[in-house]
């Protein structure tokens, strides 16, 4: 007579999940998050935080698995218990090999998964059968301890956990004490502010004309890396980069704007990317992402891992870090806010906003279009797998976002100007306005990496300053790099750095010698490091070359320039009862979001990028129009997403409530915008 089966161990089940879901959950997780640290810097995670985030995805997935198995076994019997076990210890083996293969391999996706169904089937045959497999399986729960401990004290997470953010502020010894006031923009280019005569453009932006009209341009301004993490803590430390990995924190660059001056000066501080303000001068810095944020990432990142979609280099699978911020301006307003708070004494008032960095998703009045910009990705359609440009019309509809989101940037800059005057906290400071680095539009070379071609867009940054008092502007023509920043403002305070700074003044003479620019080595440049880390660039060539080209926006009246540009960017803003409408086109599109342009609320975000899927070759110009006014236009692509267009309609052309959109394939000769052809294209969706 068969007896009952043994009692089963449940202690060795357990060591058994926790070993696999190591490998399967949390080593994936933990080394995406090591690979991107930074993006803890960003969103200010504390220590709290990641020990908790490492916790939860070591100990609670298997432990989950591990009281469902138990639950089973107790309303059932043993023997479905051991095979809900061995079932579990199969899927987990199933989704390592899937796992495994998708990032090693390039085989079919088919392919993986038939692979990881067999290694399902072999687990649970061999956990039913083989002692030894389930032995070897509890030893491997050391795995566990091991991927945490790396996780949180040896990897780039420590230096964001554990490592000690002090830095002493040595007391200076000035003869000229001021307020400095210092704000730096993310991802601008020079080139993007410059007119027909390479004056700033007052016309799209009358904040910067502003700022000119009473600052010191240095318009041959170069910045030293295309990265943040790298060109942010080179504006505030003066230093030259040695590491392209360290981290952007007080622990790595602790010789920095806010340590040198924290002991003269009351800190009013907001870092978007970088955690260089020590907390003891500038208190805890504001979280921009809750710890259910991070899980919910964490989550992605895993999902990433098993998913159809291959990975990107160095980005997994439905993990990005966050370019842009959607409460941009209630930082400004916070920071100065703050500002008005600080008691009587020399300030230092800081602010780096990513804006007008991508994803661009705001119009010039702050509204919003498109969907939530935290969850769009870093590559804009038409980018291809490399990010570079492709010869098409899609790195010019990029740059008319880009151009749309710095006109409300700059309108930020304008309200920043007007608030610090009107609390007397402008005239008399030392002000220093700049970006990070710069961005790219130009077709076969990198959006932000250094090409062959590119280094007007993605070196020249705007750098102003203006003097305590100074009234009238000037343009200083010299070589200037974003590392001169704080060598400046220690040259203003009449004061001596105690630690090497290795940018010049720009207030003293101009220094003779040849004037070779440094750019750091990037994953995305298509030239070459020449220099240890750097590539280096003729600085003279480079901005001759940069004021040697056309207007980024063309001339014309205000209103809809950014919107009238290209070979049919005449037809916008025009009727469309005036227009020559041909028979049905062939083509057919799958509109993105149709549903969002039924209601519109006009105070709130408007759907104003219109996009979608079309039938047929690609190649075709197709004309959009919204309540019977032509609103854009746009060229359709081969993307990865297939046969897609997209456009972005001015913001006035909504009405309240529902809006009629209309789109037709473009039949005829730019030369000739009268005798074009319109015919309407089928709309689904």
């Amino acid at each position: 007579m068969e007896g009952p089966p043994p009692r089963p161990n449940r202690r060795a089940r357990l060591f058994e999940l926790v070993g696999l879901s190591a490998l399967v959950v949390a080593q994936p997780v933990f080394s995406t998050f090591q690979g991107n640290a930074t993006d803890l810097v960003f969103r200010r995670t504390g220590a709290a935080d990641i020990v908790a985030f490492g916790l939860l995805f070591t100990l609670v997935p298997p432990l989950m698995l591990w009281l469902f198995g138990w639950g089973v076994e107790e309303l059932t019997d043993a023997r479905v218990g051991r095979w809900v076990h061995a079932g579990t210890v199969g899927g987990l083996a199933g989704l390592f090999a899937i796992a495994t293969l998708k990032d090693a391999t390039e085989l079919p996706m088919a392919v993986v998964y038939g692979v990881g169904a067999a290694a399902l089937v072999a687990a649970v045959a061999l956990r039913l059968r083989s002692e030894q497999f389930a032995s070897v399986l509890r030893v491997s729960a050391v795995a566990a301890p091991l991927f945490l401990a790396i996780f949180w004290f040896m990897s780039p997470v420590t230096d964001v956990a554990f490592a000690d953010g002090t830095a002493e502020a040595p007391v200076l010894d000035m003869t000229n004490p001021t307020d400095v006031v210092m704000i730096v923009f993310d991802e601008l280019p020079t080139l993007s502010l410059l007119g027909p005569d390479d004056q700033i453009d007052a016309g799209l932006w009358p904040g910067f004309a502003s700022l000119a009209e009473q600052s010191t341009w240095y318009r041959n301004a170069t910045s030293i890396s295309p990265t943040t993490p790298t060109a942010v803590p080179a504006i505030f430390t003066g230093q030259w980069p040695t590491d392209t990995e360290v981290l952007p924190t007080v622990a790595n660059h602790p010789q920095n704007i806010f340590t040198l001056l924290g002991a003269s000066h009351d800190l009013t501080v907001h870092e978007s990317v970088s955690r260089l303000c020590p907390a003891a001068l500038c208190g805890e810095a504001e979280r921009n992402s809750s710890f259910s944020a991070l899980v919910n990432d964490g989550v992605d990142v895993w999902w990433g891992f098993l998913s159809p979609e291959r990975t990107v280099e160095g980005q997994p699978a439905d993990f990005r870090i966050p370019q842009s911020d959607p409460s941009a301006d209630n930082k400004i307003n916070r920071w100065l806010d703050n500002i008005a708070t600080q008691p009587d004494g020399h300030q230092l008032q800081v602010i780096h906003s990513v804006l007008p960095h991508q994803p661009w998703w705001r119009y010039a009045d702050g509204r919003r279009y498109g969907g939530d910009p935290m969850a769009a990705t870093v590559v804009p359609e038409g980018l291809t797998g490399d990010l570079e440009w492709p010869d098409t019309m899609a790195p010019v509809f990029a740059q008319q976002r880009h151009l749309v989101q710095l006109q409300w940037t700059d309108r930020l800059l304008a309200q920043m100007m007007a608030e610090l005057a009107q609390r007397g906290q402008w005239d008399d400071a030392l002000v220093i306005v700049t970006a990070d680095h710069g961005v790219s539009f130009k077709p076969g070379d990198p959006i932000r990496g250094l090409g062959e071609d590119n280094t007007d867009g993605v070196m020249f940054v705007p750098l102003f300053v203006k003097l305590p008092g100074q009234a009238e502007g000037t343009i200083d023509q010299r070589p200037a790099q974003t590392i001169d920043v704080v060598p400046t403002v220690v040259d203003h305070l009449g004061a001596e750095s105690p630690w090497p700074l290795d940018g010049r003044s720009l207030l003293g003479p101009v220094t003779p010698g040849d004037d070779l620019r440094r750019f750091t080595q990037w994953r995305l440049n298509s030239v070459a490091p020449d220099d240890g880390i750097f590539s280096t660039v003729d600085g003279a060539t480079a901005y001759a070359q940069m004021l040697a080209r056309e207007p980024v926006v063309p001339a014309g009246p205000a209103g809809l320039r950014l919107w009238q540009w290209g070979p049919y960017g005449g037809l916008v803003g025009q009727p469309l009862n005036q227009m020559q409408i041909g028979p049905e086109s062939d083509l057919r599109i799958e509109l993105d979001d149709a549903e969002n342009l039924a209601n519109v609320e006009l105070t709130g975000p408007l759907p104003g990028y219109i996009a979608g899927t079309i039938s047929g070759a690609p190649g075709h110009n197709l004309l959009v129009a919204l309540n019977g006014q032509v609103v854009g236009w746009a060229e359709s692509a081969q993307t990865g997403q297939g046969h897609r267009f997209w456009a972005l309609a001015y913001p006035l052309a909504f009405q309240q409530g529902f809006n009629d959109l209309a789109i037709y394939e473009i039949v005829g000769d730019a030369g000739a915008l009268d005798a074009l052809e319109f015919r309407p294209v089928a709309i689904q969706g």
